[in-house]
Parts: C-alpha cells; structure tokens; sequence
C-alpha cells in the first residue's frame, strides 16, 4: 500500500504540471484583463494620443449601441455568389468589437448587448463560409475580430453578474461557430501547398492562435505559433520579412505589405498575452519590417532585391512596389509600443510616421482592429530625452542605406518637408484631414497632424 502512495504521488508530480502548463490566460487574445483595464484610466483621464483615438471610435455608426445590425448571414464570403455579404458582415463584426470595447471603458451595459446581441445572432445562423478564392481570408480577417469580441465578452460580462449575459449556451454555440464554420477553413489553408502572397498565411496565423486561446485548444495554438516560426509559406516571419526588413510583398504595393507586417504584429501581440514572445523572434524581425516600410513610405530609399518568394508566382517582382506608397494605415502602433516603450529599443522612421498619423482611427474593413493609438499607447519612450535615435544619421554614408528625396525629412527632432514646410510632433488641438483611401479608393481614417502653426496650415491646405 505504501508503495502504491507513493507511485501515485509520483505520476501525480509529473501530470499537474502538465496541466497547468495547458491553461491560457483569459481574457487573452488581443486584450487581457489588464490592458484592457488600462485603455480604461487612458480614456478616463484624457491621455493623448489615446483620447483621440477613442474620439474617432466614438463618432463611428458602428460604435453606437444603436447600430442596426445587417445580419446575420447563414453564407458569408468575399468573393463568388455571396460576395455581397462581405461588406455588411465586416460592418457587424466591427460593430461587435467596437461595441464590446466601449462596454469595457464606459461601464454601459447598452454596449455590451449590443455586442452580444451580433454575436449571439451569427453564432445562431452562419453555416458556411464557401470554398471560394478568398475563403481563408473571410475566415482569417473576420474571424479574428469575432473571436476578440467573444473572448471580452466571456470573460467580462457573465451571467453570473448579469441578466442578458454570457451563459453556458453561448459558450456552447460561439465555440461551435469557430470550430464548425471558420476553423475547417484555415485547416485547409495550412494543408494546402503555397499558393498565395504572405498576407494571407500570416493573417490565417493570428486566427488560428486566437482561436486556439478561445477555445482551450493547445495544440491549434502550438500549432500557429510552429507556423508563424517555420512554416512552408509566404506568410511565416522567416519567408515574409528578410534581415533587411524588405517583405515579401515589398515589390507587389505598399499595402498589402502592411496588411502582412501588422498580421504579424497582431499575432505577436496575441502571443504576448500568453506569455510567449513572438516579437523579438529572428531578431526583433517585425520591427524591421516596420521600420523598412515606415522609411521607404516616407520617401527614402531602401535596399531592395528581388524576392524568390516560396510559390515562385511573385518573383518576378523586381522593383519596389509603389502603389499606396505614404497611404499609412493604422497599424504603428502596436509594433512601437512594443519595441520602444516595453522593450527600450528604436524605431526611429516609424516614430516619425506616427507624428504624422496619431492619434490612430479605424482599420481597413476587418484587415485589423485600428485605433491603436487607444489600444496599444503605453506612454512615453523610455528614451525619450536620452538618446535622439538615428533620424539625424548621414544616410549617404552606410553601406545598405541611401538617401534620396524624402517627403519628410527629421532635423533635430523637426520633420522638414520637401516643399519647405515643418513641424514638430508635440500634440495640439489642431486637425486637417488626409483622405488617404483604401485599397478601393474609400476615405478609412481623419489623421491628426500634430503642432501645425495657422501659417503653417495654410501653406499645407
């Protein structure tokens, strides 16, 4: 007997570790508990640029806990015979995660039902997401930003607390959602033999991890994160973005190379929640990423060479893609609080672009969450006033860098335009519109430059 004790004591400090090992923390995709309780002081006590990022959320129809939603859809694609469900179902499915923000700053229970009123009623009637061209990435971009809404909303307005709350069926019916409709989808995606431009692998990534998070699966989340690291894609870290920071869409147009980057970035951010750390993989290579587009988009010249991408389809692209070039979409920074302020490096081309872009407002449809300047801001550099960075370098002098004509040039902590006009990036009241378009020619966001004198104005407009 007193053997037997003892063999079960033993296998007993062998398994609980395991099992502990398998827990995720929740809430735990993009937002855990904590940084959600921080977007909450930033917006209480009108910390900028957060603040102003919550001011454009806050103007937005979907935002409002009146939105009349325009589902739910039993079907939903992009493209093919049920392409008209696109649009409406990014509407819905933003509306959701706008609304469950809100729930968590303001306290108003109108926000949380309407977030789960949209929630309950897709988790009720979609059935199908069809096998169409852009299948993986409905199931990727739309997913990730449901399955962020489902997690706030499971873990912060409960039954328990709350009549119209989250209950067991729900929890029953969301599940079955992600493992029933949107899940087989990014399955078959990974299966598949490289077909497609990155975007769509690292996108696909983020979905599949956060999924895995909801879903207390580990081995769809370890699974991801094998992906993210080695996977014989377009879209892992090691085939998208090189040493240099050029990805592997450098050559396509400069927007769906920050639709790949920041998929990246989400997934990390995703990552970190957990406790693992994907962003300081191959040597903090996101970060590269970003500052290689935040520079080449400024107008600078980079190092550009021709990508043999994994398909073989994209490797004709021997040029630097020029089209949205300076089209900044909102997605600086999650990759600048990350590195910069909780890790103490610099980024310093991407510091410069969000002078020209905070506060950050929406995404483009479901590419991303936007508003990060009120998710993601954590305060001040922690180099600020130590060390200036690199914008002042002599950029003529390095061997894989070299200055050309920039739209924007930093002197002494002044960007210079080219036509003779500067600012500084100390915040004001003062805002002009950039309608930058998407990638359909749609105005996306109402950018703030920041510190523009009335003389200064006039000469810009």
């Amino acid at each position: 007997m007193k053997l037997r004790k003892i063999w079960l004591f033993c296998n007993l400090v062998c398994i609980i570790p395991g099992v502990f090992a398998q827990q995720f923390i929740h809430p735990g995709v993009l937002h855990s508990k904590k940084s959600l309780e921080r977007i909450k002081r930033l917006v209480d006590h009108k910390v900028q640029p957060a603040y102003g990022s919550y001011e454009i959320l806050i103007k937005l129809p979907e935002a409002s806990a009146d939105y009349q939603m325009k589902g739910p859809f039993e079907i939903i694609s992009r493209d093919g015979k049920y392409s008209y469900t696109k649009s409406p179902s990014e509407h819905d499915f933003n509306s959701a995660y706008y609304n469950a923000l809100l729930w968590q700053i303001t306290g108003n229970k109108a926000h949380a039902d309407k977030s789960m009123e949209i929630i309950r009623a897709y988790a009720r009637t979609i059935r199908h997401i069809p096998p169409t061209n852009d299948a993986p990435l409905c199931a990727a971009l739309q997913g990730f930003i449901l399955v962020n809404v489902a997690e706030i909303m499971r873990y912060t307005y409960t039954q328990t607390h709350y009549p119209n709350g989250w209950s067991t069926q729900d929890t029953e019916r969301v599940e079955a959602m992600f493992q029933n409709v949107f899940q087989p989808v990014l399955s078959k995606f990974f299966q598949t033999a490289p077909y497609t431009n990155g975007n769509w692998g690292a996108a696909a990534a983020k979905a599949q991890l956060s999924f895995g998070i909801f879903l207390n699966d580990r081995k769809l989340y370890e699974d991801a994160i094998d992906f993210f690291y080695h996977g014989n894609d377009n879209g892992s870290l090691p085939n998208y973005i090189a040493e240099s920071g050029q990805s592997q869409e450098a050559g396509r147009d400069q927007q769906h190379a920050m639709l790949g980057v920041s998929c990246l970035a989400d997934m990390a951010e995703v990552a970190w929640t957990q406790g693992d750390d994907l962003y300081g993989a191959l040597d903090n290579r996101i970060m590269k990423g970003y500052e290689y587009i935040a520079k080449s988009n400024l107008g600078y010249d980079v190092p550009f060479v021709k990508w043999k991408d994994i398909t073989g389809k994209y490797s004709h692209l021997s040029t630097f893609g020029k089209g949205g070039m300076g089209r900044f979409r909102s997605v600086f920074e999650i990759a600048y609080n990350h590195y910069v302020v909780r890790k103490g490096l610099e980024m310093p081309y991407t510091k410069i672009v969000l002078g020209l872009v905070r506060p950050e407002g929406p995404g483009v449809a479901c590419d991303n969450t936007g508003f990060g300047s009120l998710l993601y801001y954590l305060g001040e550099d922690m180099n600020a006033g130590k060390d200036k960075g690199r914008i002042n370098e002599d950029l003529t002098q390095l061997k894989t860098w070299t200055f050309s004509t920039a739209s924007y040039r930093a002197v002494n902590g002044v960007i210079q335009s080219n036509n003779g006009y500067s600012f500084s990036t100390r915040p004001t009241n003062i805002t002009i519109t950039l309608d930058f378009g998407d990638t359909c020619g749609n105005p996306v966001v109402v950018e703030r430059i920041q510190s523009l004198q009335d003389t200064e104005l006039q000469a810009i407009q």
